[in-house]
């Protein structure tokens, strides 16, 4: 249930904006979830919802998550790894080699955070 505090602490941080900004209802909030963590976008969705329900419609959320990068260390090529967030590339032995040359130990890289990538609000 990390998603829940998550969503509470991005709450606090919304409502806190939402105060200096006059307490204006959300009219967008974009947040980006690391390629890394270890979290569903969907159940933060859901629980940003219902910790901002106040403050903003469902239609006015969204979670996304940000991309990973796979980087062969010996021919340096690049790829993005399509997420399924049930089972993250860092787990999964198929992503540590790399397609072109075969080289082992590829760094993956897409962040351990979570940011609120937008956020405005109607006035």
């Amino acid at each position: 249930m990390h998603e829940y505090g998550l969503a509470n602490d991005i709450a606090r941080s919304v409502r806190a904006e939402a105060e200096r900004a006059c307490g204006h209802q959300v009219d967008r909030l974009e947040v980006e979830v690391g390629g890394m963590v270890r979290l569903s976008t969907e159940l933060l969705s859901g629980w940003l919802q219902e910790a901002l329900a106040d403050l903003a419609g469902a239609e006015f959320i969204q979670v996304s998550r940000a991309p990973v990068i796979a980087v062969c260390p010996q021919c340096k090529s690049r790829r993005r790894i399509r997420i399924n967030e049930d089972d993250l590339p860092a787990l999964d032995p198929a992503y540590q080699r790399c397609p072109k040359c075969g080289a082992e130990n590829v760094q993956l890289s897409g962040g351990t955070d979570c940011r609120i990538r937008a956020l405005t609000f109607r006035a």
